[in-house]
């Protein structure tokens, strides 16, 4: 069991115990830990979702209608400046 150290958190802790023990120690560590990591299941990166995601349907399909328009009408004006 880990010993408290002035209450430290427990991330304080281990990182104590791992720079004060024996390198024999370590490795038997080291290879619990690997054993835990290859145990935990991994997430799938299928179900991420863009981060736009969030803001999909906030609008009703009249109003993107409209901003698109309006989009594309400036647009034009901008293009219209150019020549």
């Amino acid at each position: 069991m880990l010993k408290t150290i002035n209450k430290n958190t427990l991330r304080e802790q281990i990182l104590y115990e791992v720079n004060n023990s024996k390198p024999e120690i370590l490795e038997l560590f080291y290879n619990y830990i690997q054993i835990i990591k290859s145990s935990i299941p991994k997430k799938e990166t299928k179900t991420e979702k863009h981060h736009l995601l969030e803001f999909a349907g906030m609008l009703t399909f009249e109003e993107g209608e409209k901003m698109i328009n309006c989009i594309n009408q400036e647009f034009n004006k901008i293009e219209e400046n150019k020549r």
